[in-house]
């Protein structure tokens, strides 16, 4: 569906603190903190191009301290600076707009490395 989303969650705490990249086949793409329990929108739903509809897309963050870059297909779409959590775990997600919707997402590929500025 259009209104689906597929990204990553990243500095993971828990399950009420962690960010949130979400990718839309739409051509959009949105990040938000879920700082205990409450979505906090880091950067609003932004069109970007290079989003490839129904294709497999590679997705990137990257992150130094407070400083994340995000990219899809080694294009650079996003920066943000942000203090909130400075270390955790790393989760894939699927989002659907409304009950009852279905999709399929492959994540294939993927990995974790340590960042070199």
């Amino acid at each position: 569906p259009a209104d689906a989303a597929y990204g990553a969650t990243f500095r993971n705490q828990d399950n009420k603190n962690f960010y949130y990249f979400a990718v839309r086949d739409e051509g959009t793409i949105a990040i938000y903190a879920n700082e205990n329990g409450k979505w906090v929108e880091l950067l609003k739903k932004t069109k970007v191009s290079g989003i490839k509809l129904g294709e497999e897309n590679r997705l990137s963050i990257a992150g130094s301290g407070s400083q994340y870059t995000f990219s899809i297909n080694d294009q650079q779409v996003a920066k943000l600076n942000d203090t909130r959590f400075k270390g955790g775990g790393l989760g894939l997600v699927v989002e659907l707009g409304q009950a009852g919707q279905a999709a399929l997402v492959n994540f294939t590929g993927v990995s974790l490395e340590r960042f070199q500025p």
